[in-house]
């Protein structure tokens, strides 16, 4: 009797847990998650866990796990923000010892000491034995670097042009552009969270990796499973006179040399007033990539005095003005600067996001003779 007892305990919980057949269930995930790696102290972050899911896409990298966990948004927004910190400090320290070798020795020492300005990207990703997006895109750009003639530039053809801009967090999504956010526990279950292009995403509830697959391969029948809520944001117009998502980008050449700048603003995600949480912060990003010809043709990213910017005045949810002069100036081969504010911060009646206005907001990319200022209003909206 007390044997059937527990027996009958046992399958009511399971039935609590999964009311959908999945083949990774909660339970499942959580003790998977107990035996990941953990990233040294250095990291600074170690309730930041890795694992693997079948998703339904083939991994090109050489890694035993394609998703990464964080315990909430705010972690991965810190996470963010705590790479981009240590990829300055790790870059300005090299270079305070060697950035004054002329370009051919700097490049030896690079290679003799294995310094690359992602390598604290790298030692992320790897320790985690993790395949992120950047890893995907990363190669693929060289090789089509590599086969570029001098004339004009399809830019898209181009691996880097993918909606996630950031590099740092593109190390923190998974080639799908998926991650994980949660605890686990029972008020905090883990979901699943896929990015798409047009601005939408997935969450997917009760880890339900077939539901995921389908989604991935195009079979999935929106509605058919409890488990998956498809977000589409829409926000109000901003009103006349006022933008606040727009994005452009393109290349610049002179001689030998030639860069690719990139101008983009958009709004928060996922943002809720009830709570006053959010997703992901609204950002206003202005960056700079360096390129230099080959001696056997092809190009490649190259270190060079390069700049980017943002110059000029803001305004907080087209209201109040803000002055943004952020320009940072680098010897290296992609330069960036971003903007964010806080959407729940202040006495605005409204959510607080960055908005520009005609002639008061300016991008700006330099290497050389090639000077570029861009008014954002002017910018395509994104």
């Amino acid at each position: 009797m007390k044997k059937s007892l527990k027996v009958f305990i046992v399958s009511l919980v399971l039935t609590f847990i999964s009311c959908e057949k999945t083949d990774l269930t909660q339970a499942e995930t959580t003790t998977t998650l107990s035996k990941a790696p953990t990233p040294p102290p250095s990291v600074g972050y170690t309730d930041v866990k890795s694992l693997y899911i079948n998703n339904g896409i083939t991994s090109n990298g050489n890694c035993t796990r394609n998703i990464l966990v964080f315990p909430s948004w705010a972690r991965y927004n810190q996470v963010i923000d705590y790479l981009d910190q240590q990829t300055e400090i790790y870059c300005d320290a090299f270079d305070a010892q060697w950035g004054n070798l002329p370009d051919e020795q700097y490049d030896a020492k690079c290679d003799l000491l294995g310094f690359d300005e992602d390598n604290k990207l790298l030692q992320f990703e790897n320790n985690f034995t993790f395949c992120s997006l950047r890893k995907k895109i990363s190669p693929l750009e060289e090789a089509w670097l590599n086969v570029q003639g001098d004339g004009v530039w399809d830019i898209t053809t181009d691996p880097d042009e993918h909606f996630i801009e950031d590099d740092t967090e593109r190390a923190l999504l998974n080639e799908g552009v998926e991650v994980i956010i949660g605890t686990g526990t029972r008020t905090d279950p883990y979901k699943i969270y896929k990015f798409n292009a047009d601005g939408s995403y997935y969450i997917i509830s009760n880890m339900n990796t077939t539901a995921l697959q389908q989604i991935n391969n195009g079979t999935y029948v929106a509605g058919s499973s409890a488990n998956v809520v498809k977000v589409i944001e829409t926000k109000p117009l901003p009103p006349p006179g006022c933008k606040y998502e727009v994005k452009d980008k393109g290349y610049s050449y002179d001689g030998n040399s030639r860069i690719k700048w990139k101008a983009k603003s958009y709004r928060e995600t996922g943002a809720s007033q009830t709570s006053q949480s959010y997703m992901i912060k609204g950002k206003i990003i202005a960056k700079t990539k360096s390129y230099k010809k080959k001696n056997n043709g092809g190009w490649r990213g190259k270190r060079a005095w390069i700049t980017a910017g943002i110059q000029g005045n803001a305004f907080d949810a087209c209201d109040v003005q803000i002055s943004k002069d952020n320009m940072k100036d680098k010897n290296r081969r992609k330069v960036k600067v971003k903007e964010t504010i806080n959407p729940f911060v202040g006495v605005l009646p409204q959510l607080h996001y960055l908005s520009f206005q005609d002639n008061t907001l300016f991008s700006r990319h330099i290497k050389g003779n090639i000077n570029i200022s861009n008014d954002y209003y002017d910018m395509p909206n994104n």
